[in-house]
């Protein structure tokens, strides 16, 4: 805090400044400048209201980031928890910091990236440290096709190196035992059709036409991924998928050559 803890119990609550201003008082120059000091000053706080930004806030002083400080007692001497907002050089994120120990619990970068554990969040969202889920949705793509024995197209015009993690799940009318399950990492490496899986499938009864299955087409510069059921289930039966990218292509997009012109 700005103040020691001494100087702010000398600060008063409206109650006694209103006894030292009452009609007939003499106030001293104490007493005003308790008064001063007990009012918010824009330009000393920082701390305004526009109509266009709601209140408005900044850290004081030229080095300063603490926008907002926590205290479990308005008497403990350090704050319980910090908000503040790093300067521009330093990237111009909003900082919530453990008081105690002065470390960063939730970064949120200008870019929007938010770290935990972090002040330099590398994603939209960077953990430094054990992670807990409870459940685990894809959502690179998801949906819905027929569970009708065709080929049907998850993810097209795929290039270059891409690795999915793909969960699906075919079922059939209720009573008919039709049910199908499949977890598969798909790994391509500019292989088109000759992509690899790493697979684990379950289906209901010793029925192997209930299986799902999931392939790779086309070729190295254009391949899709393409899944289907090895029967078809019948009326209204889907295949609901959900695929999570687990590595990010950061490769270009091919450029064909240049052609190859005879001189004339």
């Amino acid at each position: 805090m700005e103040n020691s803890v001494e100087e702010t119990r000398k600060l008063l609550n409206r109650e006694t400044l209103y006894e030292l201003f009452k009609n007939g008082k003499r106030p001293t120059e104490d007493d005003f400048k308790d008064l001063i000091f007990s009012m918010i000053n824009k330009l000393d706080d920082g701390i305004a209201k526009d109509f266009d930004h709601g209140l408005e806030l900044a850290p004081q002083g030229t080095s300063g980031e603490k926008l907002l400080s926590f205290f479990h007692r308005v008497d403990d001497p350090d704050p319980a928890w910090t908000l503040g907002i790093s300067s521009k050089e330093e990237g111009g994120g909003l900082n919530v910091e453990n008081g105690e120990t002065q470390e960063s619990a939730v970064y949120i970068s200008a870019e929007g990236n938010v770290g935990m554990g972090t002040k330099y969040p590398k994603a939209k969202l960077d953990v430094q440290g054990t992670l807990a889920v409870k459940t685990l949705n894809g959502n690179y793509a998801e949906g819905t096709v027929a569970a009708d024995g065709q080929w049907h197209t998850l993810l097209t015009d795929l290039e270059g190196c891409n690795i999915f993690n793909v969960v699906a799940c075919a079922n059939g009318q209720q009573g008919e035992g039709k049910y199908a399950l499949l977890h598969a990492i798909a790994v391509n490496a500019y292989d088109g059709k000759r992509g690899s899986f790493n697979k684990s499938q379950n289906w209901y009864g010793w029925y192997w036409w209930r299986r799902l299955q999931i392939r790779w087409i086309g070729n190295p510069f254009s391949y899709d991924l393409q899944i289907r059921t090895r029967s078809n289930y019948g009326k209204d039966a889907v295949i609901r998928y959900q695929i999570m990218e687990l590595w990010k292509n950061r490769f270009p997009r091919r450029v064909p050559p240049p052609i190859a012109r005879s001189k004339s």
